[in-house]
C-alpha cells in the first residue's frame, strides 16, 4: 500500500511536470511566438501532452477513490476480525497476535497474563434473559479497561473471558492489578447497580513459569482459572 501510494505522488509530480513543458513554448518571455498558431507542431505537442495531463489527472482521482474505498473497507474488515463487536474491546484473534509480537520481539519472557472470567453471566442469561447478560458483559469490560488498561493490553478472550497481557508483568505489578480491580468491582456491587458482577482471576508471571509458546502461557493459565473457579 505504502508503495502504491508513492507511486500515485510520483504520477501526480509527472502530471505537474508535463503541464509546466506544455505551457513554456507558447508562453515563454511573456508572449505568444510568432511562428506558434494552431497548425504548428508546437501546439500540436502542447494539445497532445495536455491531453495526457488531463487523462493523467483523471486516471489519479480515480485511483485515490478507489483507494479511500479500500482503506474503508480493510479497517471495517479489521474491526471484524480483531474487535469484539459487543464491548468493542479486541479479540481472541487480537490477543494472540499481541503475544507472537512479543516472541518476535523477545519480550515474552517477561510477560504477565491475567485471565478473568464472569461467573454468573450464565445464570444471568438464563434467569433475565441475554439482553441482560450483554449489560453485564457491557459493564464489566468497561470496568475492566479502565482498571486494565494503564497496565497493558484488555482482551475479550472468550464469551464470558478475558484477559490482559502486561509486558514487565512480574507477581507485584499482578498483584497490584488484582487489588485495584477487586477495589471497583466491590465498589460497583454496593453502589447497587445491576446485574452485580461475580468473577474469578487467573494471574501468571512468566519470568517464573517460563513459557514458551502462547499456547502453553493460555493453556496454563486457563488451567489454573479452572481450578480456581
Amino acid at each position: 500500500m505504502k508503495r502504491f501510494r508513492l507511486f500515485k505522488l510520483i504520477q501526480s509530480l509527472l502530471l505537474l511536470v508535463l503541464a509546466a513543458l506544455s505551457l513554456y513554448l507558447p508562453f515563454r518571455a511573456g508572449a505568444v511566438p510568432s511562428g506558434f498558431s494552431l497548425a504548428s507542431g508546437s501546439f500540436i505537442l502542447c494539445l497532445i501532452i495536455w491531453i495526457l495531463c488531463i487523462c493523467s489527472f483523471i486516471f489519479i482521482l480515480i485511483d485515490m477513490f478507489l483507494l479511500q474505498k479500500f482503506d474503508s473497507e480493510h479497517l471495517s474488515l479489521s474491526n471484524l476480525t480483531y474487535k469484539d463487536t459487543l464491548t468493542g474491546l479486541p479479540n481472541r484473534t487480537s490477543c494472540d497476535s499481541i503475544l507472537f509480537q512479543c516472541i518476535d520481539n523477545d519480550t515474552f519472557k517477561d510477560i504477565g497474563l491475567v485471565l478473568l472470567r464472569l461467573d454468573n453471566l450464565e445464570d444471568v442469561n438464563k434467569a433475565e434473559g441475554c439482553p441482560r447478560g450483554d449489560v453485564l458483559l457491557v459493564n464489566f469490560s468497561k470496568l475492566l479497561s479502565r482498571v486494565g488498561m494503564p497496565y497493558g493490553n484488555v482482551v475479550r478472550n472468550n464469551s464470558h473471558g478475558f484477559a490482559i497481557i502486561i509486558r514487565d508483568g512480574h507477581m507485584p505489578v499482578l498483584n497490584q492489578f488484582a487489588e485495584s480491580f477487586q477495589k471497583h468491582v466491590s465498589s460497583y456491587n454496593q453502589s447497587g447497580q445491576t446485574p452485580k458482577i461475580m468473577y474469578s482471576i487467573s494471574m501468571v508471571d512468566n519470568s517464573i513459569d517460563n513459557h514458551t509458546t502462547p499456547r502453553d502461557l493460555v493453556g496454563y493459565a486457563s488451567h489454573h482459572l479452572e481450578k480456581v473457579i
